[in-house]
């Protein structure tokens, strides 16, 4: 099985006295209580951080003084190489971030034994800020074409309609299979398949949004019903640009019942389990 970079960049080896100023890096923004997400994205941080020093590391005999970062050449041979080697320009742009959040961590709180200057660090962060400005027009571009992407995905009108007409009777028809069977698996892909695309047509959410749809989400919902709808949080969202505590779906009375007819041919006796996939 091979290793993604990512991984090995988390593992790559500074000098002791190095590492733990990294350390106190990471603990700076770490949060106790983030989501999972939001450790993943401080672990990425500091991987980039680690990779940039490594770079800025080779052929310096040097370390100690942490001078070897004033290095503009050097500096500028890492953006190039970093905006070369294949990644998307957002995650390039994130490199620069990262590297710009280190040297203001620098400028308040120095390294031990750190002989650059304040307006060394700023002469850095000044080159990391003009290279990250630099990099808004190909954001831009790049952010447009994904759009563009996302846009001819979209199904059409007649698609819509269709799915409108064709699902929900599909839908009632592989309840009724897993009344009979609950286990049956391949039956209920199909009803993820059918339902997540009539929901999503409803909604117009990714169908991926309810894959982590559980009972637990159903019975809170209808508890909390009123006369006008019901509106389902859903615990653990897959879309990361939702907030933490989940993603609020408003469904209409009718719409409810496929949901709550889920609920009641599934035989697994769980406190809590996934509507779909448990």
């Amino acid at each position: 099985m091979g290793v993604s970079k990512g991984n090995v960049m988390r593992h790559l080896r500074l000098p002791e006295s190095m590492h733990a100023y990294v350390e106190k890096f990471r603990a700076f923004y770490h949060r106790p209580t983030g989501t999972p997400k939001m450790m993943e994205s401080n672990m990425a941080r500091i991987s980039r951080v680690k990779s940039f020093l490594h770079y800025m590391l080779i052929g310096q005999k040097r370390i100690s003084d942490w001078k070897f970062i004033m290095n503009l050449p050097r500096l500028n041979q890492w953006l190039q190489d970093v905006t070369n080697s294949g990644k998307t320009i957002t995650t390039v742009r994130y490199y620069i971030h990262n590297m710009i959040e280190f040297i203001d961590f620098m400028l308040g709180s120095k390294p031990p034994h750190s002989k650059l200057t304040h307006e060394q660090a700023r002469e850095i962060r000044m080159f990391l800020e003009k290279a990250r400005r630099n990099t808004s027009r190909d954001i831009t571009i790049h952010s447009n074409r994904i759009k563009h992407e996302k846009m001819k995905k979209i199904p059409s009108i007649a698609s819509i309609e269709t799915c409108f007409k064709l699902a929900p009777a599909k839908i009632e028809e592989l309840l009724g299979e897993l009344e009979v069977n609950s286990s049956k698996t391949g039956t209920r892909y199909l009803l993820f398949g059918y339902l997540g695309a009539y929901l999503a047509c409803l909604t117009g959410h990714r169908p991926s949004v309810f894959i982590n749809l559980t009972d637990e989400d159903i019975d809170k919902a209808e508890e909390e019903s009123t006369g006008e709808g019901i509106l389902i949080r859903v615990s653990k969202s897959c879309m990361v640009h939702f907030n933490v505590l989940g993603l609020d779906v408003f469904f209409f009375l009718q719409m409810f019942t496929f949901l709550l007819s889920l609920v009641e041919v599934t035989l697994v006796k769980k406190k809590t389990f996934l509507l779909f996939f448990s």
